[in-house]
């Protein structure tokens, strides 16, 4: 078997993996990806010092470009065995052996590399929140400040305007997520939602693509009891 990273290639007889996996859930608890650790040590084997620490160099070098794939070929070298891992990071290098041999014709070395891999589902939403905020109506006062007394408090007006708020934010991976429609069309105080479009990286250095928007409305008269949206494999997905 052979192992690569990208482009760079292990020793296929001194190298040794073993590879753990564990489930990456979303907001709604469901299966987002799949996290996976290679724990791989491999030797590099020369006749000089300084090309030990050339290939010492290689290894690095290659190691060093983030977010790159590792994946484990068959023997013929280019069919893909069952084991492969993108979005990698490596997390530590380590040199366990000094005695020996050790930087005379070969160097022994132990690395943990981390990546992920999405796990395909209905739809590409991460996370979704909205919420829904009345408020108004009521009589509205106001205090006047006076000269050499305490503040006076003085009604303005017997009723005000019933407003209402709506929103919330969508995560999804690959695009921004479509707001969901207005729950009191017809009664808003602009024509159009304020929205916010937020790509963002996590620390697994995937990107995601958040939108938030928000609502505002008004009445003359109290608005019907109203739920806000919940999260449905529905909502679309805009470029």
């Amino acid at each position: 078997m052979k192992l690569k990273y990208e482009s760079y290639s292990f020793n296929e007889s001194t190298t040794a993996m073993q590879i753990s996996t564990s489930t990456v859930f979303d907001s709604r608890g469901r299966p987002d990806k799949a996290e996976q650790t290679w724990q791989i040590t491999t030797v590099i084997q020369a006749n000089s010092q300084a090309d030990i620490t050339t290939g010492i160099d290689a290894l690095v070098t290659a190691l060093s470009v983030p977010e790159g794939t590792l994946t484990l070929y068959n023997n013929n070298g280019t069919t893909k065995s069952a084991h492969e891992v993108t979005n990698c990071h490596t997390q530590t290098i380590g040199y366990p052996k000094g005695t020996g041999a050790e930087y005379a014709n070969q160097r022994t070395i132990e690395l943990t590399v981390t990546g992920y891999a999405d796990i395909v589902k209905s739809d590409e939403l991460v996370s979704f929140q909205e919420t829904l905020t009345f408020y108004g109506g009521g009589a509205r006062h106001i205090f006047m400040e006076t000269i050499s007394s305490t503040p006076k408090k003085y009604q303005t007006n017997a009723k005000t305007i019933y407003r209402a708020t709506q929103s919330g934010s969508a995560t999804a991976k690959t695009n921004y997520p479509v707001p969901p429609g207005k729950l009191f069309p017809g009664q808003e105080m602009e024509e159009n939602p304020r929205i916010t479009k937020s790509p963002r990286y996590q620390e697994s250095g995937e990107q995601r693509f958040t939108i938030s928007w928000t609502y505002q409305y008004g009445s003359a008269t109290e608005f019907k009891n109203t739920a806000p949206n919940t999260w449905t494999d529905e909502i679309e997905e805009t470029a």
